[in-house]
């Protein structure tokens, strides 16, 4: 089987987590995934939309060797190592109950694109939800053997690599800061109800008013799941560049994922989810190619950015972040 979790140990309280950009050959999937999941032109195509390929590039992630470094090469559509076990249903492993995790542990539903509702929005949405009920991605729901296999070596690893780096963190620092990387595409993304599946709307304007988007949605779980002074030196970083900085709401705002999974800030655990909207980086990502290269220009200042936050970060004491009891 080819490695799926790559882990390093760094000196810094930082750690890095890379959790969405694995783009393994789909012929190279391991058992029972491969033989379960639809490796046809919309299955490929998927691994590539549920894929956050512009974060190696534009954080220099695999060249952080100062920091703590946790990543996956299995795709995030196979397994989403960012959610609980509970994120299941029925049309991903049998008893999981009514579809509600379309995108959930295991990605049954694709990321879908609408530029046009030339129907009622409420019409669009159901006529949706039906197609993919009616063509999931995996074939049939995996048994509750096989899910715990796929558990054992693709989802549980990844855990405990996270829990190491921040014990580690801890013990070296007193601290632990984790930051979740991934990108977004720069496009308005809504949920289809009841099954939460993900869909991209049309192309959205960078800006900060209702129906734009910023650079970077900063996901902290309305600042419960770090020192505000972490968040502050995030912030100030990227809008010092010329970046609009914006805090996760909705299905951004950090209820679940790593921010709920890892998070402990009276411990001195601290989590940050980062993700930078790919307005003119990831352009191919809703129709399933990989556009990015690493030489445009744009890349390398917003590399340059990440870095000096990274430094910033890692220079952060036990001190600089008192918790008392009722902070937030």
């Amino acid at each position: 089987m080819e490695k799926l979790i790559e882990n390093k140990s760094g000196d810094s309280p930082l750690v890095l987590s890379m959790p969405h950009s694995g783009l393994m050959d789909p012929k190279n999937l391991p058992e029972p995934i491969k033989d379960n999941y639809k490796t046809d032109e919309r299955g490929i195509e998927s691994t590539i939309k549920g894929a956050d390929y512009a974060v190696p590039d534009i954080t220099n992630f695999h060249l952080q060797n100062e920091h703590s470094r946790v990543s996956t090469n299995l795709p995030r559509v196979c397994l989403d190592v960012n959610r609980s076990i509970d994120e299941v249903d029925g049309i991903s492993v049998e008893g999981g109950g009514e579809p509600g995790h379309a995108n959930g542990l295991i990605w049954w539903a694709p990321l879908e694109k609408i530029d046009k509702f030339d129907i009622p929005e409420e019409e669009q949405n159901n006529r949706l939800r039906r197609r993919l009920l009616e063509n999931p991605l995996l074939k049939r729901p995996y048994t509750k053997q096989e899910f715990q296999e796929i558990l054992s070596f693709a989802y549980n690893p990844y855990i405990e690599a996270i829990n190491l780096k921040i014990r580690e963190a801890l013990e070296k620092h007193g601290l632990a800061v984790l930051l979740d990387l991934h990108t977004l595409p720069g496009n308005e993304v809504s949920v289809v109800q009841p099954i939460n599946a993900y869909f991209a709307k049309e192309e959205a304007v960078r800006g900060r008013n209702p129906g734009e988007m910023p650079d970077l949605i900063l996901i902290t779980n309305e600042g419960k799941s770090c020192h505000p002074k972490i968040s502050e030196i995030i912030t100030e970083t990227f809008e010092k560049a010329g970046l609009i900085v914006a805090p996760g709401k909705g299905p951004f705002k950090g209820d679940h994922g790593s921010t709920a999974l890892y998070a402990d800030p009276a411990e001195g655990k601290h989590v940050v989810g980062m993700e930078f909207v790919g307005h003119d980086i990831e352009k191919g990502r809703t129709r399933g190619e990989i556009t990015l290269s690493s030489e445009q220009k744009a890349i390398r200042y917003i590399r340059s950015v990440y870095n000096k936050m990274f430094s910033r970060l890692a220079n952060l004491k036990k001190q600089n972040l008192p918790w008392k009891k009722g902070l937030l």
